[in-house]
């Protein structure tokens, strides 16, 4: 039986593998085809981002899935940003924001706006980069806070602030104000 992956939202997904440019690649698909794989390859894991989407990594341990994340988890919390989401990506902290209003999302589902639970939001809504706290190159322990640029070209802002990941997180809402651009 070839290796399958639910994703959060109840899909289905089969593992197959082909060819790229670089050489073998790997992919996820809802139908098993030419090339489907029985087990994951050896030293690779699911990674299932926070829109559902699977993909493989290779297995690592990162410091920043030890004890940073669930940081800025606990900082978000405390905040009017409970719904964002936080993942360690490619070595950094990233935090997302929904892609929906409480209003339009409230619309979509048919819930007044008063009811919807940040499970209601997760559960129904995709979401995209908006900040990113990675370590700094320059100073060992201490970290940089960065927030997503879309003009002229989408990407990571220079850093606005760093220093210890506690320094960071204190000063972490007024950015998030500065850098959200819904009613969230």
């Amino acid at each position: 039986m070839p290796y399958s992956h639910t994703n959060r939202r109840g899909i289905t997904f089969y593992l197959h593998t082909g060819r790229s440019a670089l050489g073998p690649a790997f992919e996820f698909r809802q139908r098993i085809g030419d090339g489907a794989l029985d087990a994951l390859p050896e030293g690779y894991e699911v990674y299932e981002d926070p829109n559902g989407r699977l993909r493989l990594v290779l297995e690592a341990d990162t410091p920043l899935a030890g004890t940073e994340a669930p940081a800025v988890r606990v900082a978000l919390e405390s905040t009017d940003y409970a719904e964002y989401l936080v993942e360690v990506v490619e070595g950094a902290v990233v935090i997302l924001q929904p892609n929906w209003t409480r209003a339009e999302l409230a619309r979509i589902i048919g819930q007044p706006v008063s009811s919807l639970t940040a499970e209601d939001i997760r559960d129904n809504t995709d979401y995209a980069p908006i900040m990113c706290i990675e370590p700094s190159a320059a100073i060992d322990g201490h970290f940089c806070l960065l927030r997503m640029e879309f003009d002229p070209i989408p990407g990571w802002s220079e850093p606005l602030v760093d220093g210890p990941l506690h320094v960071l997180l204190a000063q972490l809402e007024p950015h998030l104000r500065d850098a959200v651009t819904s009613d969230f």
